[in-house]
């Protein structure tokens, strides 16, 4: 009997659900309900924000496959899945809608040129995969220099923004059925942005494509995003107000991402690496949710852990945003605050509803809220609901926490770094006695 594979940095669903050439397969852990849920929706547009490694593009790679009327050979990835049980949907949906599926997640320019040009080779992209059009010549009477401008990445800045926008159009009235418009990371370049200090510039090219294209767009089927955060300032207020913005802290599809204790058991239960359950949870769980009985797992570390044996370790990537974020909070902070801050992380604190719609700008400097809703929306907190029922949620307590081992580990490595660079050589051998007396 052939071994299965655990699916370490895969995102792409139909990679996933092929058979290996020699007849193995890789675990694969059923989130198809996903699609029965957004298929579901009463909501035109809907941007599902989690951290990350959270399966936030396999989710959206697995509803592409599902619903694309151009993705070839399909049916057979969704045998034994439980979105094949609901036979209604899948005869309306399965393989019957274009589908247009963007990421934006490999834009990451350290300049605005630089991010613009990745952000136009994405569009000329996913233009060429719909090149069948220029054969139509009645969706290109008008628009056929246009298209080829931009299937190219010769297109003006005002071509780009509104390129999305004419392509749903397009699609429409060549197939007869408005498109869906999937998203994934779609706030990616506005984090580069804030990080190196043209946020404003790229979130303004970001909103103006997907504003077009999904805020009161007649062509338009449904629209579904994956994201951090909810990017919101008063220039973009207008533009991205009819989002339906779905977090951790709802009540709704809190088991579509991440891993739930039964998914965890039952994967470790398959996998070649038999490993402890309360250590796994002690080191990668711990993410709550509005959902009281739903505790989740972030499924890309517990995933690496598995596949080396069950050594258990940091094995969350490098995230530059929240290094900084957590580097800030040191070099800005005098003294007091940075003990005070120890101490937080040490026993948590109480806070209003963390925040989903946050701007972008700038890093947070004045406020601690601010930085700790972006925290939060990173994956570095967690927060569980303490008020009792009949309180509005935004007025409700919440107890804000560091989730787990792994997330501690990397707060206590970006401190020890930030305060040594800072040279307040003094305080790190306290903080250092501080974080390991409370080593979790």
């Amino acid at each position: 009997m052939m071994k299965a594979t655990l699916p370490v940095g895969i995102t792409d669903f139909r990679t996933v659900r092929t058979p290996h050439a020699d007849g193995g397969r890789y675990l694969f852990v059923d989130k198809s309900d996903f699609i029965r849920e957004v298929l579901e929706s009463c909501s035109h547009v809907t941007l599902y924000s989690r951290p990350r490694y959270f399966g936030k593009t396999m989710n959206l790679s697995m509803l592409y496959y599902f619903l694309a009327c151009t993705a070839p050979n399909t049916a057979g990835l969704f045998r034994g899945l439980k979105i094949e049980q609901e036979a209604a949907l899948c005869t309306k949906y399965q393989g019957q809608w274009p589908v247009i599926f963007l990421s934006f997640a490999d834009i990451q320019s350290i300049d605005y040129d630089g991010a613009y040009s990745q952000l136009a080779d994405v569009m000329a992209h996913c233009y060429r995969q719909f090149s069948y059009l220029l054969e139509n010549e009645k969706v290109m009477k008008y628009s056929r220099d246009e298209f080829v401008r931009v299937m190219h990445g010769k297109a003006e800045e005002v071509e780009l923004a509104f390129s999305l926008l004419r392509l749903t159009n397009m699609l429409n009235e060549h197939h007869g059925k408005n498109p869906f418009v999937l998203v994934d990371a779609y706030d990616t370049p506005i984090h580069r942005g804030v990080l190196h200090g043209y946020s404003e510039k790229i979130g303004g090219v970001i909103i103006s494509l997907l504003g077009a294209a999904l805020k009161d767009n007649k062509y338009l089927r449904q629209g579904v995003l994956t994201g951090l955060v909810h990017v919101l300032d008063s220039s973009m207020d207008c533009v991205l107000n009819n989002w339906t913005v779905n977090t951790l802290l709802d009540s709704r599809h809190t088991d579509c991402f991440g891993f739930t204790e039964q998914e965890v058991a039952e994967l470790v239960a398959h996998s070649p690496s038999q490993v402890d359950l309360k250590e796994l949870n002690h080191w990668y769980g711990g993410y709550s949710t509005g959902d009281a009985t739903v505790t989740l797992y972030n499924p890309g570390s517990l995933l690496s852990c598995l596949a080396q044996g069950g050594k258990f370790g940091v094995y969350w990537k490098q995230d530059l945003l929240g290094n900084a974020l957590i580097r800030r909070l040191m070099t800005d902070a005098d003294a007091w605050k940075r003990k005070y801050f120890i101490e937080l992380m040490k026993r948590g604190w109480k806070t209003r509803q963390p925040d989903a719609h946050v701007g972008l700008s700038d890093l947070p400097r004045e406020h601690w809220g601010d930085t700790f809703a972006l925290l939060y929306a990173l994956g570095y907190l967690t927060a569980t609901f303490e008020d009792g029922p009949g309180v509005i949620a935004c007025r409700a307590t919440y107890n804000t926490y560091i989730p787990n081992q792994e997330i501690y580990a990397i707060y206590e490595e970006t401190v020890l770094m930030a305060l040594s660079e800072s040279g307040v050589e003094d305080e790190i051998r306290w903080v250092e006695g501080a974080l390991r007396v409370e080593e979790r």
